[in-house]
This record gives C-alpha cells, structure tokens and sequence, in this order.
C-alpha cells in the first residue's frame, strides 16, 4: 500500500484490520504489520484512535480474534472521561461489548460483566444498531 495522496484513517484502519484478519489464526502475530499497527496509532489523535480501533476491532471480532482485539484495544485512550462529543461518546460505548469479549478471552469474567454493565443500548449508531447488539447479545450469553 502506497499512499500517493493522503488517505482517512478509517480506510486505512479497514487496511489494517483485514491484512490482521489475513494472518493465520495460530500462527504468531506478524512483527512488521504489528509494527506498521502501532506506527498507524501513533499519529492519530484521541477521537480518531477511538473510532479507528472501532473499525478494526468490529473486522477482527466477526473471526472472533480475541487476541488481536486484545492487542488493538491496547491503542484506545482511557476512555473515562474523553467523550468530547456524541460520537465519542457512540463509539466508547460501541467499544464496551468488544472490551468486555476481550476480558472474557483473558479469563476475566467480572471485568467483562462490569464493562457490560456500562454498555448503553440507547447510545449506539443507528447505521450499525443491529450489528452492535447482536455482538452485545452474543457476549452476554457467552458471560451467562
């Protein structure tokens, strides 16, 4: 991938996701792409971290990738206290069911219950409302 002209985050962030989602599943991550992931966070600022790591995580969760959601949630801000407008504040709470999945893979049962429990229903966007819940509803059952 060659950027001739400057490229959005969130095509790069969909790049990234599915060059991720290409690895195989048990092998190692890939050095480089892990390397080229973290240089692609390094240069966004809080809200585009936010809503990129979004993109990527949603990619990465279809395949169930627990790790490499793991490893991508590690370049989110603390998200206590940063929702500067309503889509941070949509996308942090988006990021709560993914969190919580994270959690549930590392054996953290009560983390991910609490992160559920902040999750807000009303607050997710309504292009993707269907998608987010059914991911909500299938964390939930893997946490009962």
């Amino acid at each position: 991938f060659v950027e001739t002209e400057p490229v959005h985050p969130i095509p790069k962030a969909r790049r990234l996701g599915t060059l991720i989602l290409e690895t195989e599943p048990n092998a190692p991550f890939d050095e480089l792409l892990m390397q080229e992931v973290s240089t692609f966070f390094e240069q966004l600022n809080e809200d585009d971290k936010i809503v990129t790591a979004l993109k990527m995580i949603r990619l990465l969760y279809i395949k169930r990738r627990a790790s490499l959601i793991t490893f991508v949630l590690k370049f989110v801000p603390n998200i206590t206290g940063v929702e500067k407008n309503i889509w941070t504040r949509i996308n942090i709470n988006q990021l709560r069911i993914y969190r919580a999945y994270s959690y549930l893979s590392t054996n953290e049962k009560e983390k991910a219950k609490k992160e559920l429990d902040q999750f807000d229903s009303f607050l997710v966007n309504n292009f993707i409302h269907n998608i987010i819940m059914s991911d909500y509803n299938s964390i939930v059952k893997l946490i009962d």
